[in-house]
């Protein structure tokens, strides 16, 4: 499935368990439980936030599951 790129949308990625995102010299769920950024394409600003599978102790809360957690920091990063 192709997507077109618009700048009023926020994308969302969301990586499957066992894998490990970087952001610099920074990782997942050891730095940080998720991120967002931009980058320009065909002169527009896209929007995106990378979303690790959060079953790590470094991004849990006593009595959240992973899908609690999914939520949280979903939310939290697409409000920002």
């Amino acid at each position: 499935m192709r997507v077109s790129a618009n700048g009023n949308t926020i994308y969302g990625v969301y990586l499957p368990s066992g894998t490990k995102s970087t952001n610099g010299s920074s990782s997942s769920c050891t730095s940080y439980c998720g991120y967002h950024s931009s980058f320009t394409y065909n002169n527009q600003t896209i929007l995106y936030a990378v979303l690790p599978y959060l079953n790590c102790s470094g991004c849990s809360l006593a009595g959240k599951t992973v899908l609690d957690m999914e939520t949280i920091v979903s939310s939290h990063e697409i409000r920002e």
